[in-house]
């Protein structure tokens, strides 16, 4: 889903601005068929409708898969006492 913000730590969040895709989950079942990366497609698609020049997401574990889809390391934040990345990629017209 596409979220304004909500997805930091409130001391984090001044320095990253939504919006963020968040909530990405796909049924086991599904995977390595393409589902994500058409949810993820459809996504930034429509922020870029929106009108959006970047969009964020958090992960805990997933890095390197949105990685080979473009999305680039920002920084790390704690999250419930968790360590994640921040990652985000340009929205091209």
């Amino acid at each position: 889903m596409l979220v304004g913000d909500g997805e930091v730590e409130p001391n984090d969040a001044v320095e990253l601005p939504g919006p963020w895709l968040a909530g990405l989950i796909v049924d086991p079942r599904f995977r390595r068929q393409g589902v994500a990366s058409a949810l993820i497609e459809f996504v930034t698609s429509t922020a870029r409708d929106m009108g959006f020049e970047r969009l964020r997401l958090v992960t805990e574990h997933k890095v390197s898969f949105y990685e080979r889809r473009g999305w680039v390391r920002e920084r790390e934040v704690t999250l419930n006492s968790v360590p994640n990345t921040v990652m985000s990629t340009t929205l091209k017209p």
